[in-house]
């Protein structure tokens, strides 16, 4: 995932155990909780179960909002006021 991720352009992307996990957002602790086991006194992840950090960084909007407008127009057409 973390070479995938990166190949697409999130260079700071990393796998994060359960603990820093629920730090960061605390609604997942119960995720965690359940999909962790303490071995040895470190919680680690039970088999099939990551947290990927994806940080998204800067938006790019000289090439976004251009895609985005093409976009809506396609999808809704143009809009057109009361004065033509």
């Amino acid at each position: 995932m973390v070479e995938t991720y990166t190949r697409l352009g999130y260079q700071h992307c990393c796998l994060l155990s359960p603990e820093e996990t629920a730090r960061m957002d605390p609604s997942c602790a119960d995720f965690c909780e359940s999909h962790s086991v303490v071995v040895e006194g470190v919680r680690c992840w039970k088999r099939g179960s990551h947290a990927l950090l994806r940080p998204g960084g800067c938006l790019n909007t000289h090439v976004f909002i251009p895609q985005v407008i093409a976009y809506l127009t396609k999808k809704m057409g143009v809009y057109v006021n009361a004065r033509g």
